[in-house]
């Protein structure tokens, strides 16, 4: 018979299990727990953790777990609540699948965020140059990746914010934008 903690977090493994399988020390699992790289959920009173099976990939933890739950305690949901969000079937559409189905799909890239600093504040697109080198990185990403422009709210700074695939190119495609906001807006 299923234990009540399996039968109301069905598809949780126990730290012991992932030690064991995964040879992890089981203090670094609750580690990565305590930062916030795992879900992880117990009934009220228990002192087992147990972990979704489905934020592991090839025996580590999915990159994107961290940030959905950097999110969701933003957000100020427990592990419990997000466990529940994240396992709730979907409409119809999408065939009964999970959110956490969904996050299985994602890619998580590499981030790279620049600030410039600007003298006033233009809409980008009406200053061509910067409308075009912004297209062209764009382009280069080829859909495998996103770039975000944007000024500060607070500060004279522009904001370029590069997620792709390698590093050291998208650091270079930022920074071919920020010669060029420098150039006519710095």
């Amino acid at each position: 018979m299923a234990s009540s903690v399996e039968s109301r977090y069905p598809g949780t493994l126990p730290a012991t299990w992932l030690a064991e399988r995964f040879a992890i020390d089981p203090a670094r699992i609750d580690m990565l727990r305590r930062a916030g790289e795992l879900v992880a959920v117990r009934e009220p009173g228990s002192t087992e953790w147990r972990y979704p099976a489905w934020q592991f990939e090839n025996g580590r933890p999915r990159d994107s777990i961290a940030r959905i739950v950097a999110v969701a305690r933003e957000r100020g949901l427990d592990d419990a609540k997000l466990y529940d969000i994240l396992t709730m079937q979907l409409g119809l559409r999408d065939e009964g699948r999970t959110l956490a189905d969904l996050a299985s799909d994602l890619t998580s890239y590499p981030q790279v965020l620049v600030n410039v600093r600007v003298r006033e504040k233009f809409d980008l697109q009406k200053v061509p140059a910067v409308a075009a080198a912004m297209s062209r990185i764009e382009s280069r990403l080829e859909g495998q990746g996103r770039l975000l422009v944007r000024y500060s709210g607070t500060e004279p700074l522009l904001r370029v914010m590069l997620e792709g695939r390698h590093e050291p190119e998208i650091r270079a495609w930022a920074q071919e934008i920020v010669d060029v906001v420098k150039e006519y807006l710095g």
